[in-house]
C-alpha cells in the first residue's frame, strides 16, 4: 500500500501534472464562467531559446511593428522622390520657371537623403532580428499548448487556446499567451513570413 501511495504522490508531483494544474488555474482565473471550463487537449514540450524566450517574443513584436512603420515611411518617401523627379523634368528646359526646378531639385535631394536614412534603419532592424534568431538553442524550461471550451459572458460556448511557458523546475509560469491576442498573431505571422521568404533578412 505504501508503494502505491508513493507512486501516486510521484505522479501528482510530476512536471506534467504541475503544468496541467497551473494552466487550468490560469485559464479559470480569466473565464467569465469558471465552472464551465472544459479541457480539450494539452500538449507539453521542452522550451528553447530563442523562439520560446518571452523576451525574444517581445522583441520580435516590437521590431516587426517598427519594420512595418519604416517600410511605410520608405514607400511614402519613394513616392515623393518620384514626384520631385517629374517636377524637375517638367521645369528643366523652361528658363522662366527655373525657380520651380530649383525647388524641386532641393526637395529631391532632401527626400533622397531621407530615403537613405530610412533604408539604413530598416537594415539595422533586420540585422538585429537576424542576430537574435541565430542564437544557439538553449533549454529554458517547458511549454504547454492548451485548448479548452468555456462559456462566454453572453452564454455561448467558445473554444480558446493558450500557450504557457514554465521555468526549468516548473516552479512558476514565466509567460502565457492567448493565441487570439494581437501581439501573439503578430509574432507568429512575422516568423511565417520570414520562413516563406516574404521578409528577407539578408543584408
Amino acid at each position: 500500500m505504501l508503494a502505491v501511495i508513493a507512486v501516486s504522490m510521484t505522479c501528482c508531483n510530476s512536471p506534467e501534472s504541475k503544468i496541467e494544474s497551473m494552466v487550468e488555474e490560469l485559464v479559470k482565473n480569466y473565464l467569465y464562467v469558471p465552472d464551465s471550463y472544459d479541457p480539450i487537449d494539452i500538449r507539453i514540450d521542452s522550451a528553447f531559446t530563442p523562439y520560446d524566450d518571452p523576451e525574444f517574443r517581445q522583441f520580435i513584436v516590437k521590431a516587426s511593428k517598427k519594420l512595418e512603420e519604416k517600410n511605410r515611411d520608405l514607400e511614402y518617401c519613394e513616392m515623393e522622390i518620384e514626384s520631385d523627379e517629374s517636377s524637375m523634368e517638367l521645369w528643366e528646359d523652361d528658363w522662366y520657371s527655373r525657380r520651380y526646378y530649383n525647388n524641386a531639385k532641393e526637395d529631391y535631394a532632401e527626400h533622397t537623403a531621407e530615403k537613405e536614412e530610412i533604408v539604413n534603419e530598416i537594415n539595422d532592424i533586420k540585422s538585429e532580428i537576424k542576430e537574435r534568431m541565430s542564437v544557439s538553442p538553449k533549454f529554458i524550461g517547458y511549454k504547454a499548448l492548451h485548448s479548452y471550451r468555456a462559456e462566454t459572458n453572453a452564454g455561448y460556448t467558445t473554444i480558446g487556446t493558450v500557450v504557457c511557458i514554465f521555468d526549468k523546475d516548473v516552479t512558476e509560469m514565466v509567460a502565457a499567451y492567448d493565441t487570439e491576442d494581437a501581439d501573439y498573431v503578430v509574432f507568429t505571422d512575422f516568423l511565417e513570413k520570414i520562413n516563406d521568404g516574404e521578409i528577407d533578412l539578408g543584408i
